[in-house]
């Protein structure tokens, strides 16, 4: 059953659209789907580990079990933004997981602060994989420049901004 209305694909069309994540955009999110899924382990262990610091956020599972069972969707949800899935599908299910914040109280400063997290540390990641990949460019001369390219590594740490923001 789906409970969103008829109208969700044009406005995920439409918000696409705005965000600049087209086609050729989508491409390349999906080419970075790799090195965000070497790094998501870490980028959640980060979150994890600063929200055990806060007994407020604890306390809003009901067990052990079920923060890993919410990390595990954590992961697979970033699995599909990294694959640049943003259909009714994908909607819906963000949809879910909001009633489930609004549910159990989450606030949404609260939930943007987290994500937060999680985005930061999936960008230095990613930058980190990719500058550490990036060969060694020569300049004048055949000297070395230092350094990868970072215009492209500005542009994927855009895109990743770019899908975790549609993702709100």
């Amino acid at each position: 059953m789906r409970e969103l209305t008829s109208g969700t694909s044009e406005l995920l069309d439409r918000l696409r659209a705005v965000s600049g994540l087209d086609a050729n955009a989508a491409e390349r999110l999906k080419a970075l789907r790799p090195d965000i899924e070497a790094v998501l382990p870490d980028a959640l262990e980060e979150f994890y580990k600063e929200l055990r610091a806060h007994p407020d956020l604890v306390a809003m599972f009901s067990s052990e079990e079920a923060m890993a069972s919410a990390r595990g969707r954590q992961g697979t949800h970033w699995v599909r933004i990294a694959e640049a899935a943003f259909d009714v599908d994908y909607a819906e299910a963000v949809h879910r997981v909001g009633k489930i914040h609004a549910d159990i109280g989450l606030r949404p400063d609260l939930y943007l602060t987290s994500y937060g997290i999680i985005l930061g540390a999936l960008i230095e990641g990613v930058a980190e994989t990719r500058a550490s990949a990036a060969p060694a460019q020569t300049g004048f001369f055949a000297r070395p420049k230092p350094g990868p390219d970072v215009k492209a590594l500005g542009h994927d740490a855009g895109l990743v901004v770019k899908a975790a923001l549609l993702d709100m």
